[in-house]
C-alpha cells in the first residue's frame, strides 16, 4: 500500500465522534467507504483549522465498517481532547506523519513562556498594590509594549503591561467643574510638566492639562493643549484620572512586591508555543508563494510540513520542510475540502 497519494481535497461530508478506547470513529452524514472517500490507508484529520476552530490531529484509517463507521490505527497523533460532533478532513498525506513527533499534533505546544525582554531601572518607588511604575520609556524601557505580550516580573509573577506613558489613579474627593486643583495622588514618576486628562476627551475646550504643581494628595493644572487650565467637568470621588508621562508604565494589576527607586526591574515578553501541520501544496500554490518575501514563502510543491511559532521578540517564525516533492501538472490536488495553504492559527 502506498505511503502517500496526491489528493488533499477528498470529500468529507458530515461530522464525526471518536471513542479513544476502541479507536472507532462514528460519523453522522458521512460517506466512508465510498470510492476514494474515507478508505483504508487514508488519513482522517479531526477538527478544523483557522476561523476559531479546534484542530485535534491526524490518524490513519485501519478499517471501514460502514458509511458511518471506521476504525483508526492509533490515537497517538491526537491531542487527547474529546472529539464529538466535529468536522474533519480526509487526505492522502504521508501516513507515517501522524505518529512522527516532528509533526504529530500530540507533540504540539500551545503553552508559551515568558522570557526576559528588557531590563530597566525604577525611577520612583511603587508600593504593594500599585499598578503604575516609573521607568524611562525613552531609554531603557523603550522597547516595552502594551500589546498583551509584555509583562513586569514581580513577586514571582508576570503582570501584564496595559499602558505605556499612561497611568490611572483614583480621585480622593469629588471636585466641582472649573477647578484647577483636584484631589488625586499622582502615580510614581509623574512630575510637573506632565499631563492629566479632564475625562471629556479632546475638543475645543477640553483635552489634557499640564501639571503645574503636585501635592501629597492633590495636583494643580496650569495650562492645556488649548490654553484651558481648569477641569471642564466635575470629578466624582474614586473616579479614575488618567495621567501622561514619558516615565510611566501601567499594569493590569497591582504589584505584590514593592518596586524601589534605583532597583533593576525586568520586563518579560511572552513567546507562544508552536504549531505543526502537514500541508498539501499544489503547483499553483507553489507558484504563488515560491520566492515570496512573506513568512509563508515555499520552495516547491508537494507534501510540506510547516512549523509556526512566535519568538521572544514577538515575531512570527515559519519553518518549512518538504517531505515529498510532487510538482508539475499532476501535483497535489487541493481545494475547499482540505486545509488550504497557508491557514494561520
Amino acid at each position: 500500500m502506498a505511503l502517500w497519494g496526491k489528493n488533499d481535497n477528498l470529500e468529507s461530508a458530515g461530522t464525526v465522534s471518536l471513542n479513544y478506547t476502541t479507536r472507532v470513529v462514528t460519523g453522522s452524514g458521512t460517506t466512508f467507504g465510498t470510492v476514494g472517500f474515507g478508505t483504508v490507508g487514508q488519513v482522517i484529520r479531526f477538527g478544523s483549522r483557522g476561523g476559531g476552530g479546534t484542530y485535534f490531529g491526524d490518524a490513519v484509517i485501519e478499517s471501514v465498517s460502514s458509511a458511518t463507521s471506521v476504525k483508526i490505527v492509533t490515537t497517538d497523533g491526537l491531542t487527547g481532547a474529546a472529539i464529538a460532533g466535529t468536522s474533519y478532513y480526509l487526505s492522502e498525506l504521508p501516513k507515517y506523519t501522524d505518529v512522527d513527533k516532528e509533526w504529530s499534533q500530540a507533540h504540539d505546544s500551545t503553552n508559551g513562556s515568558y522570557k526576559t525582554h528588557v531590563r530597566a531601572r525604577a525611577l520612583a518607588t511603587t508600593g504593594i498594590g500599585g499598578s503604575v511604575i516609573a521607568v524611562n520609556t525613552l531609554g531603557d524601557a523603550a522597547n516595552v509594549a502594551a500589546a498583551g505580550n509584555d509583562a513586569l516580573s514581580n513577586g514571582g509573577a508576570n503582570i501584564t503591561v496595559v499602558g505605556i506613558k499612561t497611568g490611572v489613579a483614583d480621585s480622593g474627593h469629588g471636585t466641582a467643574a472649573g477647578v484647577g486643583t483636584i484631589f488625586v495622588t499622582a502615580p510614581p514618576g509623574v512630575a510637573v510638566g506632565d499631563f492629566v486628562y479632564d475625562g471629556l476627551g479632546y475638543g475645543v475646550n477640553y483635552g489634557r492639562k499640564m501639571i503645574s504643581a503636585i501635592g501629597s494628595t492633590t495636583i494643580t493644572t496650569g495650562g492645556g493643549d488649548v490654553g484651558v487650565s481648569s477641569f471642564q467637568a466635575a470629578l466624582a470621588k474614586d473616579k479614575g484620572v488618567t495621567f501622561w508621562s514619558e516615565n510611566i508604565v501601567s499594569l493590569a494589576s497591582g504589584v505584590t512586591a514593592q518596586v524601589t527607586t534605583g532597583t533593576d526591574i525586568d520586563f518579560k515578553r511572552y513567546s507562544g508555543g508552536y504549531d505543526r501541520v502537514i500541508y498539501g501544496v499544489s503547483t499553483t500554490d507553489a507558484q504563488l508563494f515560491d520566492g515570496s518575501t512573506t513568512e509563508y514563502r515555499t520552495e516547491g510543491a508537494g507534501w510540506v510540513g510547516v512549523t509556526t511559532f512566535v519568538d521572544c521578540h514577538g515575531n512570527l517564525r515559519v519553518k518549512k520542510e518538504t517531505l515529498v516533492a510532487i510538482g508539475g501538472d499532476s501535483g497535489i490536488s487541493t481545494g475547499a475540502n482540505g486545509i488550504g495553504y497557508p491557514t494561520p492559527v
